[in-house]
């Protein structure tokens, strides 16, 4: 009896550990495979950064933006041309001398190699993008995470989004042209505008432009920027820029910015030369008994604040009045549609307008 029970156990536990090694061994295997496939699919991103503002990639070059060691780098983009999926070329030769003599031989010279996008390369990393880009509008327009959140969530939904619903995604948005840091969003079929702008370091003293985009990486730096309340859209005015850095006009408010923060804007110039270009009126701005129409709610007006202002009537094209004030003067109360609605300082501050003075719209 004692024997076939130790048998019969013995071969439980046989059995027990060898399903249980074959599923560790399966999953170590998926996740490997998801693993790769995921530095692929950034490699693919990066290397279609330099190509949309016109740099070569090289390997030293997309190690450093991937922030992968040199060897791990090159494994990636042998993996990625075995696919067809990138194509390498090397770099024109230089260091020639045409009027050597004839019979003296020179060293050959270092000719570097550069990595680009194939046409289905290219195809796969407009897609990865444009999931990327429609997550963070949705971050931003249907949600309350932070602002500085929405690119690494987007990061990580942006590998796990099949084709359909990010299609999905994007019609329950309208199918949106841009993302909130103004970005534009690929198409389905892969189409995208050309590149606009010139990073704000390259306007000089006096220069008037408004903010195309806000480049999103490194982490801190993105962060330092919309701390200073800076968004796509915004008007600016170019107060002095030095070796030290610049300092812009925006509304009310001087910001100084290091040079290396000003590159990771992209601003396209105005023909403007008054600098009251910079005064955009909102709300707040409202005398009691001034009738004003709104232009626009703030691109800094997220989430579930923006719905809720929507939701309140605040619509572009909407006239609206300030009624009454309260003793501290904050809140505000104003006839929207018919109705009074009361509005802290704060928020009024969201609500872009137009009067018969002011001609400053910017519009969403």
């Amino acid at each position: 009896m004692w024997p076939f029970l130790i048998i019969g156990l013995t071969l439980a536990i046989f059995i027990i550990l060898y399903f249980s090694n074959n599923r560790y061994h399966v999953f170590h295997r998926k996740t490997k495979s998801d693993r790769e496939r995921i530095q692929n699919e950034d490699a693919l991103k990066k290397l279609y950064d330099h190509e949309y503002v016109g740099e070569p990639a090289s390997l030293n070059s997309l190690a450093g933006a991937m922030e992968l060691p040199l060897n791990k780098t090159a494994s990636i983009l042998h993996n990625l041309v075995s696919l067809g999926l990138v194509q390498s070329d090397s770099a024109p030769a230089s260091g020639s001398n045409n009027n050597s003599p004839k019979n003296h031989t020179w060293e050959k010279p270092y000719r570097p190699l550069y990595y680009k996008l194939t046409k289905d390369g290219r195809q796969y990393a407009l897609r990865i993008i444009r999931t990327h880009r429609l997550w963070e509008r949705y971050f931003s327009d249907r949600t309350g995470l932070a602002r500085d959140k929405w690119h690494r969530e987007a990061e990580i939904r942006e590998h796990h989004t099949t084709p359909e619903e990010a299609e999905q995604l994007a019609l329950s948005m309208g199918n949106p042209s841009y993302d909130p840091d103004g970005d534009p969003i690929p198409t389905a079929k892969g189409e995208i505008p050309p590149l606009l702008g010139v990073p704000l370091s390259a306007l000089k003293s006096g220069e008037n432009a408004r903010i195309k985009h806000i480049e999103d990486e490194p982490q801190n730096i993105y962060s330092k920027l919309i701390r200073a309340g800076l968004y796509p859209g915004m008007e600016l005015h170019v107060e002095e820029n030095t070796r030290e850095g610049i300092r812009i006009h925006i509304r009310d408010r001087i910001i100084k910015l290091d040079k290396l923060s000003a590159a990771n804007l992209t601003v396209i110039r105005t023909n403007e030369t008054d600098r009251s270009i910079t005064k955009i009126k909102t709300l707040a701005d409202l005398d009691l008994g001034e009738i004003a129409e709104i232009s626009a709610i703030s691109p800094a007006c997220h989430g579930a604040q923006r719905r809720r202002l929507l939701d309140l009537g605040l619509l572009p094209g909407t006239r609206v009045s300030a009624e009454l004030t309260s003793f501290s003067g904050n809140p505000t109360a104003y006839n929207i549609r018919g109705a009074t609605i009361a509005l802290r300082k704060e928020q009024a501050q969201l609500i872009q307008i137009k009067t018969k003075e002011s001609t400053n719209v910017q519009h969403v």
